[in-house]
């Protein structure tokens, strides 16, 4: 005679037990679910207009209801497990044209749209919002230039050839007049760019602007070109001229001064000292000293200036 000891006796009864309870919820499940029911679900609405119109639109209404009548489980889910999709709707698309600057979005016109979008039977589901009351709320406009919010990391020797070139130059913001007076111009969204050598075009992202919820950015972006050149140092004696309104002679020491630049490659052949202009102002002389500084007047724009040695010159006045 085969005897089972108590606590596999017990652990047999509590498998059993649950494999019948497993079956009987799963049977129950099938029963409720596969019943009929009725459930009323708000969906968020939101009506859009054309990124370069001259209006926005205020609705009396942020949602309509709908009434499903579906089996247990799809009733279950939606109410329950999915998220509540939003319903849009573009104003030129429907053609809904305003009236004094008013309309009037009936729902039930529009049932087949609302079921494709929540993915729902039209025979399953019937709109409770009647109509929704829409106001058309007229924008202004103001030009604001672009702002790169671009940190630049480049490899050694190279630098900007010149100033970035941002196409368009300026963004056409809509919104209410309140708003637009307090936006001075429009910020990219930040990003880094490391190990430039060259030449590049770039879109960068233009922000918006959350806490003016009515102003509308119509193009979300930019286009940018960084020139880009390896770059390289030059050395110049330049002669001084003096600039003087008195009638003696000035003599000064030393004649000429040293001009140390910077000049991408490809223009350090048409770097000549007669492209710069060093002067010393005689006028700005107080007494009592003897020397005047330089101050350097011309020079090509392609050039970046690191130093001019000396700063200072010495003179001597030789009267007549």
């Amino acid at each position: 005679m085969n005897h089972i000891k108590p606590s596999k006796r017990i652990k047999r009864n509590l498998r059993i037990f649950a494999v019948c309870l497993l079956a009987s919820v799963f049977l129950w499940a099938s029963f409720v679910l596969g019943e009929t029911y009725k459930s009323v679900l708000t969906y968020p609405i939101h009506f859009k207009t054309s990124s370069f119109s001259d209006s926005r639109i205020e609705s009396s209404e942020n949602s309509i209801q709908v009434e499903i009548t579906d089996n247990g489980f799809p009733v279950l889910f939606r109410k329950w497990l999915s998220r509540k999709q939003e319903i849009q709707f573009s104003l030129k698309e429907l053609k809904i044209k305003p009236h004094n600057g008013k309309a009037v979005f009936w729902c039930e016109n529009y049932k087949s749209e609302i079921a494709r979008q929540l993915h729902l039977d039209k025979d399953k589901f019937t709109i409770l919002t009647n109509s929704i009351d829409l106001k058309w709320i007229p924008l202004e406009q103001k030009n604001v230039s672009p702002l790169l919010n671009v940190e630049l990391h480049f490899k050694n020797q190279h630098k900007l050839y010149s100033n970035p070139v941002i196409y368009p130059k300026t963004i056409t913001l809509h919104g209410s007049k309140k708003s637009l007076k307090n936006i001075r111009y429009i910020e990219t969204k930040p990003f880094v760019l490391s190990g430039l050598s060259h030449s590049f075009w770039k879109i960068f992202s233009l922000k918006t602007f959350p806490e003016y919820p009515d102003v509308v950015v119509p193009l979300p972006y930019i286009l940018v070109y960084f020139p880009v050149e390896k770059y390289t140092e030059i050395s110049l004696d330049v002669p001084i001229t003096v600039q003087t309104n008195r009638h003696e002679q000035i003599r000064i020491f030393p004649d000429k001064a040293k001009v140390v630049a910077s000049v991408a490659l490809k223009d350090f052949k048409s770097v000549t000292p007669d492209l710069f202009q060093l002067t010393l102002n005689f006028d700005e002389h107080v007494s009592g000293g003897n020397t005047l500084p330089l101050h350097l007047t011309q020079f090509p724009d392609f050039v970046k200036i690191q130093q001019i040695q000396p700063e200072n010159v010495q003179y001597v006045i030789i009267k007549k």
